[in-house]
């Protein structure tokens, strides 16, 4: 039988001491990460007064993501969780005072932030991991991560206005200093949880892939949830990757603070509507195509119709915020489904699927963008993404497969 997820407020689970601390530490630790993304990317300008050498830093920062999330990853099961997510936040803390404090190169520069970001992918597998252990409950599971996923969407709606604000009031090196404070910080809150204290696995790292692989592609209902976010998104990521191009040629640069919060505020209300709703996990993942065929329509529409401008363009980015807002069904689904013992291991092959699938999408968009116009290109896109939801919705089920997944309900 399938659970139904009760209908609770999500900040109920912030009653929770261990889920509190791992908040908190999850605020600290974003709000740094956008300190420290601004403030790289002007100390790189300063240092080379190079501006594509200053773009590298985006480009550096997300290489292990796409690198190194699937042999990292399983670092989270084999060791303790709590440790890892110490350890990966005190080792960024050092790497970025060492950057901060000594007159380096741009080039060393840009390798000491390459090995300070392949600490991510360890913290992000055990964070996610360890939320499993924090609520054993699917209905408060499931709280939890809308209220972290909510989180993001609203550090990535502030986090560049404040950070930029921060970095141009304190200068770059200050505004370092407040990222690795923030890092130490994390550690000390994550040092206060009492879950995550003993490690899940034994696997080495090529075994447990292997193991996390079988999990998600030999399960039916878990490969459907985890390749929705990677193929249904395609024409959002491009309208995230094109928003300036796009806002510059259709509707003016006034209105690019109003069409890039469009996105994360919508993102917010479909994550809340979800919550309300408490679909169990089996069907949400049938709901979810559903979701990002709806989003990839309306997208669809304000950018062929004949429409005044900015209703075109809100309805565009509104589209994508509605295809995001599935995020949080696929990764319950996935995570509920899959053994505790590679949990971290399958957060490191996620990671890897969908920003490979965001850096293509951006790369698609932009090329398509120079051929025709960003129109046309995100219209191609969103048309794609739209087919891939189609598919979803209309594939057959396997036999016997929500039988035999939503067993475990």
């Amino acid at each position: 039988m399938e659970v139904s997820v009760l209908q609770e407020s999500s900040t109920s689970v912030l009653k929770n001491n261990d889920f509190r601390l791992l908040f908190l530490a999850q605020v600290t630790s974003e709000f740094g990460d956008w300190i420290a993304r601004l403030a790289l990317m002007v100390l790189v300008l300063q240092r080379s007064g190079s501006g594509p050498m200053s773009g590298l830093v985006m480009v550096v920062a997300m290489a292990p993501l796409v690198l190194l999330s699937a042999p990292l990853s399983p670092l989270a099961d084999r060791f303790p969780r709590r440790t890892v997510m110490m350890i990966a936040d005190l080792m960024r803390a050092i790497l970025y005072l060492l950057i901060m404090s000594v007159q380096l190169s741009v080039p060393v520069m840009l390798v000491l932030v390459f090995i300070a970001n392949s600490c991510a992918p360890p913290f992000t597998a055990a964070r996610s991991a360890v939320l499993t252990e924090v609520f054993t409950d699917l209905s408060r599971y499931r709280q939890a991560q809308s209220r972290m996923q909510s989180t993001s969407q609203i550090m990535n709606m502030v986090g560049v206005a404040v950070g930029g604000v921060l970095v141009a009031i304190l200068g770059p090196i200050y505004a370092l200093v407040l990222n690795i404070l923030s890092f130490v910080l994390s550690a000390l809150f994550i040092a206060g949880m009492k879950t995550g204290r003993v490690a899940i696995s034994t696997m080495k790292s090529r075994q447990a892939m292997g193991v996390a692989w079988c999990a998600v592609m030999h399960n039916p209902l878990v490969r459907r949830a985890a390749l929705l976010p990677i193929f249904a998104t395609i024409g959002a990521y491009a309208a995230e990757a094109l928003i300036v191009a796009y806002t510059e040629r259709y509707v003016g640069r006034g209105w690019l603070s109003l069409i890039a919060a469009s996105v994360p505020a919508t993102t917010l209300l479909g994550f809340w509507v979800i919550e309300r709703l408490g679909l169990p996990i089996v069907r949400g993942v049938h709901v979810s195509p559903l979701i990002t065929l709806a989003g990839n329509v309306i997208a669809l529409i304000g950018l062929m119709a004949p429409l005044p401008a900015i209703v075109s363009a809100l309805m565009a980015y509104i589209g994508a915020g509605i295809i995001f807002s599935q995020f949080i069904l696929s990764v319950v689904a996935v995570v509920q489904r899959v053994p505790d013992t590679v949990r971290g291991s399958v957060n490191g092959l996620l990671q890897t699927g969908l920003t490979t699938g965001i850096l293509l999408s951006a790369g698609a968009g932009s090329w398509l963008a120079a051929i025709f116009d960003e129109r046309r290109s995100l219209a191609l896109l969103m048309g794609c993404s739209a087919a891939y939801s189609l598919y979803a919705i209309v594939r057959q089920p396997e036999k016997g497969e929500d039988a035999v997944i939503g067993s475990a309900d």
